[in-house]
């Protein structure tokens, strides 16, 4: 077909999986928040409305992470607080930080 050959699958058996109901159950993606620069920035700003959507404006209400690289070395946070309640998040939002390269999380 189109001049390609066939290439033979091999069909792969999964287990069962339970049917869920739809309506009583909601999935949703994590979220994530990088930023990769050319010059150092302060992402401060970014993450504040990202904390956010950890609880207040969305339905991520557990966890939270958020590693960026500090000079040669690597800084990561870690919080099991939601992201928009969390101590840990509100200090980094406070407390400008440049840097070229970062990523945050909240599952």
């Amino acid at each position: 077909q189109n001049g390609r050959p066939l290439i033979p699958t091999a069909k792969r058996k999964y287990p069962q999986q339970q049917q869920q109901n739809p309506s009583s159950t909601q999935l949703s993606m994590c979220q994530l928040m990088g930023m990769n620069c050319a010059a150092l920035t302060d992402f401060s700003f970014s993450f504040r409305g990202f904390a956010l959507r950890g609880g207040a404006t969305d339905v991520h209400s557990h966890r939270w992470g958020l590693c960026f690289y500090d000079g040669r070395g690597l800084r990561a946070f870690h919080d099991s607080d939601p992201a928009s309640e969390s101590l840990l998040a509100k200090f980094i939002q406070t407390h400008p930080v440049k840097t070229l390269n970062m990523v945050s999380h909240i599952p």
